[in-house]
């Protein structure tokens, strides 16, 4: 699928691979709610992604976890991801201006520290956990940014 027209760097146009089994709890209003009853998230609703696998150069990845919205309409949760190829990704971001390239040394060497497994397909990969707490984007153990609520 051709995505260049609507996605900026540091994701190229072409997704490649989209694989996911989701479910959506609470979502939109409990049956029989009025029309004023508040937004799905006042019920605790999420997305649990029970997989994702995700090939949109340079993102090549696997994940699981739980996203919702906090009380402030904030991205809120956690995923367990699983990079391919984590340094071209870095490289990319870097590249477009998503990192500080005088970062990219320090975000690398921390991030390589993380977990690596051998993949299905026998491609190597790094555990990289991903939390939006309060805000706040933690990628592993470094806060990375802020996250705005959503309109």
């Amino acid at each position: 699928m051709d995505l260049s027209r609507v996605v900026r760097a540091p994701l190229g146009g072409l997704l490649q691979a989209l694989d996911l089994r989701a479910r959506l709890v609470a979502w939109p209003r409990p049956p029989g709610a009025s029309a004023d009853t508040p937004p799905w998230s006042r019920f605790e609703g999420r997305i649990d992604i029970d997989h994702l696998d995700l090939r949109w150069p340079p993102v090549d990845l696997s994940a699981s976890g739980s996203i919702g919205l906090d009380e402030e309409r904030r991205p809120s949760g956690r995923l367990e991801t699983w990079w391919r190829d984590l340094p071209g990704f870095l490289e990319a971001l870097a590249a477009s201006g998503f990192v500080d390239p005088q970062a990219l040394t320090a975000l690398k060497a921390a991030l390589l520290l993380l977990p690596q497994r051998a993949g299905a397909d026998g491609r190597s990969e790094r555990l990289v956990p991903i939390a939006l707490e309060e805000g706040r984007l933690f990628v592993g153990p470094l806060e990375i940014g802020r996250l705005s609520p959503l309109p």
